[in-house]
């Protein structure tokens, strides 16, 4: 047996040895739940950054989606204006194989782009300019150019502008429930021959035929047609017997 004195200190070790092995164990305790804890938080941001990953690459892949088709809207317009381009040729070059062009002393087109197609077939027969004059319609920049160079006696132009500001006077009149003035209405538009349908007021406005003398104060003024595009390279002497400075 161990002698009284000895026997209290081992039991006062003891005691202190087993407090502190319990706060041991609590700390562990304490410890492990604090990383469960921590675990459960990092699997709740972890699945988070899965649905926000997966939202990013579905916008990527709609992005991706998007742009094929605006490639695809662009070809499929750049297609359409390119057969019609060929399609007025087609027609203009069969007209010219079909008669005999120096027959022909003048020529109507309803519009800029006809106008053009037929003076290329001219110019392909070595059709030299004032010799068939042309027309043309909507003052387009090949329109300006083949009057410039005297292929085309001229072209309707409407200014968009001015159209514009018709339409909105009117709708504003009409959204206000009143009656739009004479001044604004000042005319009628019907239907078509063999086409059903009513006389319906109009806004009528007066349209300008468009030659060399009054470019520069139309389509160059208006900057409908830029003077920095028309008076280019073989152009420029053209513009600037014209009159035309931009």
């Amino acid at each position: 047996m161990l002698p009284e004195d000895e026997a209290q200190a081992a039991i006062s070790l003891v005691r202190s040895l087993s407090g502190k092995l319990g706060t041991i164990g609590l700390d562990a305790h304490d410890a492990a739940s604090h990383l469960n804890d921590v675990a459960k938080q990092f699997e709740r941001q972890e699945a988070q950054f899965q649905r926000l990953r997966a939202s990013a690459e579905a916008m990527v892949e709609a992005n991706k989606q998007i742009d094929r088709a605006t490639e695809t809207a662009h070809a499929t317009a750049e297609s359409a204006h390119a057969a019609l381009e060929t399609s007025r040729q087609t027609i203009s070059q069969a007209i010219a194989r079909r008669t005999n062009l120096l027959a022909i002393n003048a020529t109507i087109e309803a519009n800029d782009g006809l106008g053009n197609a037929v003076i290329q077939v001219l110019k392909n027969k070595n059709v030299k300019a004032k010799t068939i004059p042309t027309t043309g319609q909507d003052a387009t920049l090949d329109g300006m150019v083949n009057v410039l160079t005297d292929y085309q006696c001229g072209s309707v132009y409407k200014a968009v502008y001015l159209e514009a500001q018709d339409a909105v006077a009117l709708a504003t009149v009409l959204r206000a429930g009143a009656t739009p003035p004479s001044g604004l209405v000042n005319g009628t538009t019907s239907p078509p021959s063999g086409v059903t349908g009513n006389q319906q007021p109009a806004s009528l406005l007066v349209p300008i035929w468009v030659n060399k003398a009054n470019m520069e104060a139309t389509v160059i003024k208006d900057k409908f047609v830029p003077a920095a595009q028309l008076c280019t390279g073989s152009y420029a002497s053209a513009c600037s017997a014209a009159g035309i400075t931009g």
